[in-house]
């Protein structure tokens, strides 16, 4: 894994609903390192975000 992640989020509209996804992406190897999807975009979704993250890194 290298030393520095990518982390990004966005709003798509699916069958009538809008939901954010959320993805983190190793820069050097290009790598999918997590990706998430919520209804939400609160503090806490962001921080389960970044807690399931942690633990892949």
């Amino acid at each position: 894994m290298g030393r520095c992640i990518a982390v990004d989020e966005a709003k798509l509209h699916i069958k009538k609903a809008w939901v954010y996804v959320w993805s983190a992406v190793d820069v050097d190897s290009g790598e999918l390192i997590a990706l998430e999807v919520s209804y939400g975009r609160s503090h806490l979704n962001t921080l389960i975000f970044f807690r399931r993250l942690s633990s892949y890194v």
